[in-house]
């Protein structure tokens, strides 16, 4: 599809994702937002003019070394991605040349989603919250220490190389993706705080999630390493 979804039909899909959340958010908290669809070239095959956002459980958080069971899942995929802790409450969009400033910490990411619809089309997606859902974290480091939009990583699985990524597969730059994303989560009624996890989207592939060991390696910010049975 590379004709452009109408701003009307976004909107109620938008919608649809805050009547979602409301059952969810009963017995759910919100630990921070997410991307998807952060590639131009994906957007322009789904018909975006950018990346798609969501919700971040707390209950979703998965720590470094831990054990997943997939017979706990529907349809998961894996994601290598990029995510960044908040430094301060955000009430108002904010520009691309000032975002860094707030930015505490930036940290490798896994995202896990379940997808719970398989032929779901990207209206739908968005109306499920991205089908967010389990997210695994790396160490975090202060995001003078590195320079975002170099990192490349490789993902592993049982110790071969299944996919490589780069930070700027992610419309091209870390920080106008993470602006967009914050952006966009304003727009759509939210308010970010301080202590807040974004992540921003796949880099490379979107992989099913399949029994064995998983090692994220991300250069400067280090590695991430998962075991599912």
């Amino acid at each position: 599809m590379d004709k452009q979804i109408s701003g009307k039909s976004l909107t109620e899909a938008y919608n649809q994702q805050k009547q979602f959340l409301t059952k969810e958010l009963k017995h759910k908290s919100i630990s921070g937002y997410k991307a998807a669809v952060s590639s131009y070239s994906t957007q322009k095959k789904l018909g975006l003019l950018k990346p798609i956002t969501g919700v971040l459980y707390a209950e979703g958080l998965v720590n470094n070394n831990d054990t997943l069971l997939l017979e706990n899942f529907n349809a998961s995929k894996i994601e290598t991605e990029i995510g960044y802790i908040i430094n301060k409450d955000i009430q108002n969009k904010i520009e691309v040349v000032e975002v860094s400033k707030f930015v505490k910490a930036i940290l490798p990411v896994l995202e896990i989603p379940n997808i719970t619809k398989a032929d779901a089309n990207i209206l739908e997606t968005i109306a499920n919250n991205g089908f967010s859902s389990h997210y695994v974290i790396g160490d975090a480091i202060p995001p003078k220490n590195i320079d975002i939009n170099n990192c490349e990583v490789k993902l592993y699985h049982n110790e071969t190389l299944i996919n490589t990524g780069k930070a700027t597969d992610a419309m091209d730059d870390q920080w106008l993706t993470l602006a967009t994303t914050i952006n966009n989560t304003i727009e759509n009624g939210y308010s970010i705080k301080k202590g807040d996890l974004i992540i921003t989207g796949a880099l490379g592939n979107i992989l099913p999630l399949e029994i064995g060991t998983y090692k994220a390696v991300y250069d400067e910010l280090g590695t991430i390493d998962i075991k599912v049975k």
